[in-house]
């Protein structure tokens, strides 16, 4: 069933010449303005990227700096949703579409364009994630068979981008995935749902869905562990990695608006998935539904975004202690500075927070009214 991903070069909405451009480089010869591009990017001392939408309803890939300016912004047909930063090339990454997206982009900071895409196989389509191994030579996506509904890790060519095989994730509808530190265990967040791209984004299967972390030894394709959690209803959808490989996993629930159950929880080990309670008003305020997480390894907190209920909430990984929360509006997307010091928050009313990670007070540099940023960002540079 694989088949050769379509590897042809974009298109750009907004040429090199436009980037560079707007970012203050005038008029002068293309080989001194690729070189000066690529200058530009590595003297900045951070970059991130994420996915946006606009007011039309046109969709985004979007570059931002540590002050809050915008780097490049790239149409492309479908909206995007996480990120997979190279772990050796910081001028490259991959964002995937979002379910039942089948496509994924490529991009080229050094260029400020998305240079590839890659299609997903027939029978086959992206579920918003991927991660690299921590030599960058392969790449590892989230698929849905969805003639089997099966799950399924498929993997890439790190250089080349050529689909090279795939493997199980040993349970239905695998969401975010990431790379522990040994270089090849990939936890996978099964979120249980089955979908089919006839029916969209409906879930089938709610009374049956059977949600799991999973650990898989990427080299063999073998199953190292798997977890579950008592309420079949509790999604497992996004993940973030700390200090020894503990695991931090933010859930959706799929139940009754009159239940508010742990969404957050932490793994790591033989041990049980240790779920984390919120206070009743927090939880109600969350609304059965978190986005991101986030886990700074120093310190061990832990950042949640929590759009539909409004907020952000920080708890301590190793613990389970609740911190605090902050009021932001429709707060989605939340990663780390490269200096590890700042969490940044994205958002769907076009806001950009930075919060240091010392005092947790946030920093609105910049609104961007006609964006709509999508759930995840990634530092790229």
């Amino acid at each position: 069933m694989d088949k050769t991903p379509d590897l042809s070069p974009l298109a750009p909405k907004y040429s090199r010449r436009s980037f560079l451009v707007a970012a203050g480089i005038g008029a002068i010869s293309a080989p001194f303005l690729a070189q000066r591009g690529l200058e530009l990017l590595k003297a900045a001392p951070e970059v991130f990227v994420s996915a946006r939408t606009d007011a039309a309803g046109n969709h985004y890939i979007a570059a931002f700096d540590e002050f809050g300016n915008n780097r490049f912004s790239q149409e492309v047909e479908l909206r995007c949703h996480g990120v997979a930063a190279h772990p050796k090339d910081g001028t490259k990454a991959v964002i995937f579409a979002r379910r039942p997206g089948n496509l994924a982009y490529e991009i080229d900071f050094s260029q400020g364009e998305v240079r590839r895409k890659i299609v997903s196989p027939a029978g086959r389509h992206f579920y918003g994630h991927g991660a690299y191994s921590s030599d960058g030579k392969y790449l590892f996506a989230s698929e849905n068979d969805y003639i089997n509904d099966k799950g399924i890790v498929a993997i890439y060519d790190g250089a080349t981008l050529q689909r090279l095989g795939e493997v199980s994730s040993f349970g239905v509808g695998p969401h975010e995935v990431r790379m522990l530190s040994d270089g090849k265990t990939l936890v996978i967040a099964n979120g249980g749902i089955i979908t089919h791209p006839d029916t969209g984004r409906d879930k089938l299967n709610l009374e049956s869905m059977q949600p799991s972390l999973v650990y898989l030894d990427t080299s063999t394709g073998k199953q190292i562990g798997e977890y579950r959690i008592n309420d079949h209803l509790l999604s497992i959808r996004h993940l973030s990695v700390g200090s020894d490989d503990r695991v931090g996993i933010a859930m959706q629930y799929e139940g009754p608006k009159s239940i508010n159950p742990p969404l957050i929880g932490f793994h790591s080990g033989a041990d049980e998935i240790d779920l984390v309670h919120a206070s009743n008003a927090l939880a109600i305020q969350m609304n059965n539904y978190t986005a991101s997480i986030c886990i700074e390894p120093s310190s061990g907190i832990a950042c949640v975004s929590s759009p539909k209920g409004n907020l952000i909430s920080f708890w301590h990984s190793n613990s389970g202690q609740f911190i605090d929360s902050l009021p932001i509006r429709d707060a989605g997307g939340v990663s780390l500075s490269k200096h590890r010091d700042e969490f940044i928050v994205t958002t769907g009313a076009g806001e950009i927070y930075f919060i240091p990670v010392a005092t947790l007070k946030p920093e609105k540099r910049t609104v961007e009214n006609d964006a709509r940023w999508d759930n995840h960002l990634s530092v790229a540079i």
